[in-house]
């Protein structure tokens, strides 16, 4: 699959170049829509020109997080086949997806990552990482599991 964001499969490019108005922290922020998927309950969500900048600025900034860019093309993937969700309960408007990837610069080995969604009026990629230490963070309230997310669960 292409990591070029621009060239995906399975997801919808329609509204490419649409700007959208989402609210953030009581904000009004513009978004140019990239394209559009659909969760896995069914929510439809937005990957923009302004979230992908911010993940690749976020993410080429710190040393151990700059093979991440590599991966963009598995945030549908993840957002639609999560194996665990939550609300961060400081911050309500973020939903966290999140999801195991294959990582060749680990020896392929199967690693922890999020997807940050903002939901306000419209669901929003906001940030995509790797969890470091492997575990789905105690500020995370978990709204819905798979049997695989139990090995990220345990010692929180």
């Amino acid at each position: 699959m292409s990591t070029d964001v621009f060239t995906l499969r399975n997801v919808d490019y329609s509204e490419k170049g649409i700007e959208l108005e989402i609210i953030v922290e009581g904000q009004i922020r513009l978004q140019t829509v990239i394209y559009a998927g659909i969760d896995y309950q069914g929510e439809k969500w937005y990957y923009t020109q302004e979230g992908h900048q911010y993940i690749l600025d976020a993410r080429r900034g710190r040393v151990s997080q700059r093979f991440v860019t590599g991966y963009l093309d598995k945030i549908p993937v993840i957002i639609r086949q999560p194996i665990a969700t939550g609300r961060d309960v400081r911050y309500k408007e973020n939903h966290l997806y999140f999801g195991e990837i294959a990582v060749a610069e680990r020896g392929y080995k199967k690693e922890l990552f999020v997807v940050l969604m903002k939901k306000t009026n419209i669901n929003i990629v906001w940030n995509f990482y790797w969890l470091e230490d492997g575990k789905i963070p105690h500020s995370v309230d978990v709204l819905y599991r798979t049997r695989r997310a139990g090995k990220y669960l345990r010692g929180r």
